[in-house]
């Protein structure tokens, strides 16, 4: 059963915000294993065999796919267990640190000669991953209750693979958008041969399997141009007059007719005449009249390229070039003439100016990589690497025993199909794909990178897992560019990225995130003849002019414009016509029942009239997936239209409090359907966020990140390697409207805290936080480490688990007789751990606790495993608890990017208190944290959370709420003032306080209210280190670095200036000399110089004495 993108969103109202996270994943997913897999076996090529020596076809055989289908998880026949339920369910594969898989099998065929007999096998080709929450997941329609008793999270909502027990995802990548045919100018062209000019069109081809190729249109000095395409990662240009030729028959008048006619500009048709000529001229030379002569002239140059087969004729070679390599996603010829003629018009603009040149790095020429598609492009090289290596197999059968090779012995074919195909063992390969995000590829994919295609989806905590599914990559290869042109946040991407939600430092502007509302178009092609049925139909009946076959002639583009649909060119509409053609393919868009696909990309570029320059005139239709997508409203209906990228650089938006910017012809048609639609997931949920400096939320959409909180509730059943769980989470009182939307509020992430803003020790310096140390033992931020360690055992060495060594009883009391320590116990460092038997010398071997903090063990579990090729393993996994109370060095922040290191834990008795109520505050900071960083919306919060506090209520702080224009708005600080007011407070927050150690009030009130503070990862206990001696490089003789290995402390520039300020400098000798370069050698007392030994013997004085 095929689950397309709304059905998984659409489900128990709690889920669906939830799901539509991660919907651009499980469908992609899904798309790949429901039709995907289908459409790759469907356009693969057969391969052929011919017996060495012959040329008859009765002694060739064929070979082909005829099927793949996934099945669902289960467990192998292995005798481990006699479980009643076979399945194999996500938890189990976590905990034995297995991979979350499932069977996949395909249908190969074969048959011998011409009309043979066609052979049907069905083989297992591998264990692939399955994608946890898709159609192939058991859990894919489980309820909460049943994801709970299966071990699961209660709102476990997948989009992630299990490799080896650790959670993987594909990242989403930003990739050139298909079927569009870019202007460009880059000085790199020249660099192509003599000739070449920086001037080019390219447009990137995806066919219906989703194998891509892009073709580009070079213009030459000389007027002539060149198609170049890439097979095997190797660049070919071909002559763009044989290339007309191969693709039609026709005439050179023809040709001029046909693509000077559609040139924009004065004096374009002269330009574009002379330029067709030389194309023409150069293909004369070379002898070819007829398109039978161009396709085998293309054959004689391929063919050793293509390793073709002998029996193939040249004409036959140059078919496949033109289909596999030219516009592969249009299946006619006359098409691909069509398309080639509008490519060589748009180049014609570009040169002479009545064209801009494209931006390649703008979203709007962008689409998006998905993991489905990702799979399927792998899968599409692999099974035709599966093909080929059976091929070689049987060549090699051949020609080792030619006289006993029968191709007609049904048995003897089979068990060499199924002997090469399992050697190669896809699943094993998809595996490490995804374990690694390292793509092996003879091909490349088409792909600008080989490797960071997947990430581990960490649960520190929940937002920042959240994150994951949202996250869009520009790509590995960009991170290694000089140039900032990539990272730079251009108007385009308004509504589809976010324009705070990226990372200060070398990702910034590289890793982005979706906005909330934006998703990833997914189309299973389905209905396809139907949709493009009821598009044709809408056209017609408004004017446009369908064309048919080849082109013959076109017009001038202020007359008639090209229409394109998915880069198929089907018409022209006139210029005139253009405004209803466009407002009834809208309409139809939002009408009900919709009259055409409600995710149609109708983009109208217009001609510049008395004007040169802007894109290339046309109306551009998309109906494909990868396509980003965000909804927003028709002004003259009122309905929601879901509008992509590129369509939206050109449309009217008002923005909720937008204007027409000074402009009177400016009309609208469409407004936002919210204020926070240019906002993430994770930057909607910034209280105010519209009252801080910009840089403070990017800060903050990191930090939140980075905050220890409740990542999950199924902690007895995770076994990751590190987790962090805060002890005393509460719900904020200021709270935004995605916080609840996004049931953030299940995995909180901090404390309501009191926060007096106040210079009160010289402690609180540079972001320094004071901390009451009464707050702290009552609970105030305490956290917990979870680490888990494993140990594992091969079933049949003769080791086991347990301590049976008689000689020695220190083990007795410390571990149990398995050999596990005890639920509880606390394990000091150094202390035994585990132990494991060896059954044949009779000694126990002792695994220590490693690091330098006391634990607890928290859990224990013992699981017996299946490894490859049968052999059997048994785990223990250790669940250790570690303290992380707050101390001295431990960062904080709000959720306004004020972060701060806890300075001091100060004795409650002699804090400030209130005056009034003799509340003391839990957190002291500076008032100069405030002025140069401008986070207002933290005053805001600190008044809004008192007056939430007062009222026993929370407070809703979601940014632009001004801009929503609602009656009973007011400014905040109004609002709350006024609450603060009829409490019998003072209307700005300030309140007088009482000096704990002296006694006497503050000569000013003090602000002080209530905020929301995380505790971010970052502890001292886990990153102090401090050494005297230890060890040392080899080669420089200094401390090594790393605190795992004992490596020296670090000791930068600051440290040095502190102890110079305090008078040690000697203690400046002894860090950086005496502990750290302080080297002894020999130095001869003639010359001076370093003696070193010498391992070589040296002959030379040898017998004379010396």
């Amino acid at each position: 059963m095929h689950v397309s993108q709304d059905d998984f969103i659409r489900g128990s109202p709690e889920r669906d915000a939830l799901r539509s996270i991660v919907s651009n994943h499980v469908a992609s997913f899904n798309y790949f294993v429901e039709h995907g897999l289908a459409e790759v076996i469907k356009r693969m090529a057969s391969v052929s065999v011919q017996a060495p020596g012959t040329s008859a076809q009765s002694s060739r055989i064929r070979l082909w796919f005829s099927g793949v289908s996934m099945k669902t998880p289960v467990r192998e026949r292995d005798g481990l267990s006699l479980a009643r339920d076979p399945r194999v369910f996500p938890r189990e594969c976590r905990e034995a640190g297995s991979t979350y898989k499932a069977p996949m099998t395909a249908n190969i065929c074969w048959s011998v000669g011409e009309a043979g007999e066609v052979y049907h096998h069905e083989l297992q080709l591998c264990q692939f991953p399955v994608m946890v929450s898709s159609t192939r997941c058991h859990l894919a329609s489980a309820s909460r209750a049943e994801l709970i008793n299966r071990g699961e999270e209660g709102r476990e909502i997948g989009g992630y693979f299990i490799l080896n027990g650790n959670e993987r995802m594909i990242r989403l990548l930003i990739q050139q958008r298909r079927h569009y045919i870019m202007g460009l100018k880059r000085a790199a062209f020249t660099s192509r041969g003599y000739l070449y000019t920086p001037f080019a069109t390219a447009i990137r081809c995806v066919s219906p399997d989703e194998h891509s190729c892009t073709v580009r249109l070079h213009y030459l000095t000389g007027g002539s141009a060149r198609l170049a395409f890439i097979h095997r990662r190797q660049e070919y240009f071909l002559p763009l007059g044989l290339v007309f030729i191969a693709l039609c028959e026709v005439s050179d008048k023809e040709l001029q007719d046909v693509v000077c006619s559609g040139v924009p500009g004065p004096g374009a048709h002269v330009f574009a005449s002379e330029r067709v000529a030389m194309v023409l001229e150069e293909i004369h030379t070379l002898g070819i009249q007829t398109r039978s002569q161009a396709l085998s002239y293309l054959g004689i140059c391929f063919r050793e390229r293509l390793n073709a087969d002998s029996w193939e004729t040249n004409i036959d070679i140059g078919k496949r070039i033109i289909r596999d390599h030219v516009f592969i996603h249009l299946a006619t010829c006359s098409d691909k003439f069509n398309l080639l003629v509008l490519m060589l018009q748009k180049l014609y603009a570009l040169v002479t100016g009545q064209c801009s040149q494209d931006n390649p790095d703008s979203l709007m020429h962008h689409e998006v990589l998905l993991p489905g598609i990702l799979l399927q492009m792998f899968m599409r090289e692999q099974l035709s690497e599966a093909l080929i290596k059976v091929k070689d197999t049987i060549l090699r059968e051949f020609e080792g025993q030619p006289q006993t090779m029968d191709l007609n012995d049904r048995e003897r074919i089979l068990s060499l199909v199924v002997g090469s195909i399992g050697r190669i063992d896809l699943g094993r390969m998809a595996e490490y794909f995804l374990a690694t995000g390292n793509l092996v590829s003879k091909t490349g994919l088409g792909l600008s990178q080989t490797s960071g295609f997947t990430i581990v989806a960490d649960k520190l905590n929940y937002v920042r897992y959240l994150s994951h599914f949202r996250s869009i990559h520009r790509g590995a290869y960009y991170a290694e560019l000089r140039t900032t042109t990539v990272r730079k946040l251009l108007p385009d991407s308004w509504g589809f990225l976010c324009p705070v939600h990226t990372p200060d430092g070398s990702p910034c502007g590289l890793l982005n995130h979706l906005t909330a509302s934006c998703f990833v178009h997914i189309s299973d092609g389905q209905n396809r003849g139907l949709e493009m049925a009821a598009i044709f139909r809408i056209l017609s009946s408004v004017g446009v002019l369908i064309t048919t076959g080849r082109l013959r002639s076109t017009s001038a583009p202020h007359v008639l414009i090209p229409v394109t649909l998915d880069g198929v060119m089907v018409g022209f509409m006139r210029a005139a016509d253009s405004a209803k053609v466009v407002a009834t393919l809208r309409s139809a868009k939002v009408s009900e029942p919709p009259k055409v696909p409600p995710s149609l990309e109708v983009v109208y570029i217009p001609t510049l009239v008395n004007r040169s320059g802007g894109a290339f005139p046309g109306l551009y239709l998309f109906t494909s997936s990868s396509r980003l997508m965000r909804p927003v409203r028709q002004l003259a209906s009122g309905f929601i239209e879901n509008i992509s990228s590129l369509e939206q650089a050109f449309m009217s938006i008002k923005c909720p409090d937008g204007s027409s910017g000074g402009s009177e012809e400016l009309v609208f048609t469409h407004e936002e359907s919210n204020a926070k639609a240019m906002l993430s997931v994770i930057a909607s949920c910034t209280p105010w966020s519209d009252y801080n400096q910009s840089p403070r939320n990017m800060y903050q959409c990191q930090m939140a990140k980075q905050t220890m909180g409740l990542p999950l509730h199924a902690f007895c059943y995770r076994p990751d390697t590190k987790l962090y769980r805060l002890q005393s989470p509460q719900r904020p009182i200021a709270v935004t409207e995605s916080y609840d939307e996004y049931s953030i509020d299940e995995y909180p992430l901090g404390t309501n805290a009191v926060i007096a803003v106040l210079a009160y020790t010289g402690y609180d310096m540079e972001d320094a936080m004071i901390v009451s140390k009464g707050s702290m033992e009552r609970g105030f931020s305490h956290a917990t480490l979870y680490k888990t360690e494993t140990l594992s055992l091969v079933t049949g060495s003769g080791k086991v688990f347990g301590h049976f060594d008689l000689r020695s009883h220190s083990l007795e009391g410390t571990l149990n007789i398995d050999g596990s320590p005890s639920v509880g116990s606390i394990i000091e460092p150094g202390s035994a751990l585990a132990s494991v038997v060896d059954r044949i010398t009779g000694q126990t071997h002792v695994h220590k606790a490693k690091g330098t903090d006391q634990a607890i063990v928290d859990r224990v579990s013992v699981i017996q495993t299946s490894l490859s090729r049968g052999i059997r393993s048994t785990k223990m996994a250790l669940s250790l608890r570690y303290n992380r109370n707050p101390i001295i060095g431990d960062k904080f922040s709000s959720r306004h990017g004020q972060k701060g290191v806890l300075s001091f834990l100060w004795p409650e008795e002699s804090l400030p208190y209130v005056e009034r109520t003799g509340i003391r505050p839990d957190i002291i900071i500076n008032p100069h944290a405030f002025p140069s960083r401008m986070t207002i919306g933290m005053l805001v919060e600190s008044m809004a959370s008192k007056s939430g506090a007062l009222d026993g209520a929370c407070i809703n702080a979601s940014p632009f709420k001004a801009a929503q224009k609602e009656k009973t708005y007011s400014p905040p600080a109004a609002e709350y003032g006024e609450t603060l007011r009829k409490h019998g407070y003072d209307y700005c927050g300030s309140e007088t306080m009482v000096n704990g150690l002296t006694g006497e009030a503050f000569g000013v009130d003090i602000y002080i209210g209530l905020v929301y503070y995380q505790r971010l990862r970052h502890m001292v206990s886990d990153k102090f280190q401090v050494r005297s001696v230890g060890p040392n490089n080899s080669l420089t003789q200094q401390p090594t670095k790393g605190r795992k290995s004992g490596g020296g402390i670090r000791f930068g520039e600051m440290e040095r200036d502190a102890l110079l300020a305090h008078g040690a400098a000697y203690l400046i000798h002894d860090r950086l000399h005496a502990c750290s370069d302080r080297f002894v050698t020999h130095v001869c007392s003639n010359c001076g110089s370093i003696l070193a030994p010498s391992l070589k013997l040296s002959v030379a004085g040898m017998g004379s004495g010396s």
